[in-house]
């Protein structure tokens, strides 16, 4: 999908709560970006099949993007609190690292959320 302009109701279809993707980063900025970023670059069929997962829940989907940037929060809020160091020191304190402990967080996520079976995407809260 090749976007015309940065506000665009295309972004919905993105997992985006609005026309405008600014204003759902505000919590994560760049980094919450970056994640999706890299996530579509380096595992392209992952993310197709957690869009198509997604959407393919019908009254139970989820937002892609927006789960994208909670799980950001949620790993540096792990990390700032200590609950994940022992991941990066077996793999290494980088950018890189973040990102792939991401990409395992999100598949997990999308599996998690199927089994979970919620009635519908009021529930995510809780799942």
């Amino acid at each position: 999908m090749r976007l015309e302009s940065r506000i665009s109701e295309e972004w919905k279809e993105l997992g985006f709560q609005g026309t405008d993707p600014a204003t759902d980063f505000r919590g994560m900025g760049v980094l919450g970006l970056k994640n999706l970023v890299e996530f579509s670059r380096h595992h392209p069929n992952k993310v197709q099949q957690i869009l198509s997962d997604s959407i393919l829940h019908g009254l139970k989907w989820f937002s892609y993007a927006i789960t994208g940037i909670n799980l950001t929060s949620d790993l540096v809020q792990l990390l700032r609190q200590g609950k994940i160091n022992r991941f990066f020191y077996v793999h290494g304190p980088t950018a890189n690292t973040f990102q792939e402990l991401y990409v395992v967080a999100f598949v997990e996520f999308n599996k998690w959320w199927a089994q979970a079976n919620p009635a519908s995407v009021m529930e995510f809260k809780f799942v």
